[in-house]
């Protein structure tokens, strides 16, 4: 009966152990999975700078303009994220059946936001050309995708 109480006991030990280790290893995932939006920026406008090889005078002027407009494109697709979210939610939580006027909302939401985003690059490019020549305005998507591909590939994402 000792040695069954024994083995009972150590295995408790055990499973408690592993538990506590578990549950260590799930705040270490949240630590990595913390985004840190002002290293973000940072890196992405050291990027954009070498990239356009803009002067230390463009880049004053400049960066200040492409952060604003970047603040403004996050804020105009807000809502069609938060509806996504929500249907996304629902249909992994297996909370009923999405209707077919949410999805419609979706995609109306998303095209809205998408003809917001396009007029209001639009408008920061007329404010980029008094900064920046026509060739480094053309430079700047292509420098755009190439630092995301690099987030992405890199992992950067997880290092702050």
């Amino acid at each position: 009966m000792r040695k069954i109480g024994i083995i009972i006991f150590a295995t408790f030990s055990i499973l408690i152990h592993f538990q506590a280790a578990a549950q260590g290893g799930q705040e270490q995932i949240r630590k990595q999975e913390h985004f840190d939006k002002g290293a973000f920026e940072a890196r992405r406008n050291a990027f954009i700078t070498a990239k356009l090889e803009l002067t230390p005078e463009e880049a004053a002027q400049f960066i200040p303009l492409y952060v604003e407009m970047q603040q403004k494109l996050f804020e105009v697709g807000r809502e069609s994220r938060k509806i996504n979210r929500k249907i996304h939610h629902k249909e992994s939580s297996k909370q009923g059946q999405t209707t077919d006027a949410e999805y419609t909302q979706a995609i109306y939401s998303s095209l809205d936001a998408y003809i917001k985003e396009a007029e209001l690059k639009k408008a920061y490019y007329e404010r980029f050309k008094e900064v920046l020549s026509p060739k480094k305005l053309y430079l700047l998507d292509d420098a755009e995708s190439k630092f995301m591909r690099s987030f992405w590939r890199r992992g950067e994402r997880n290092k702050d």
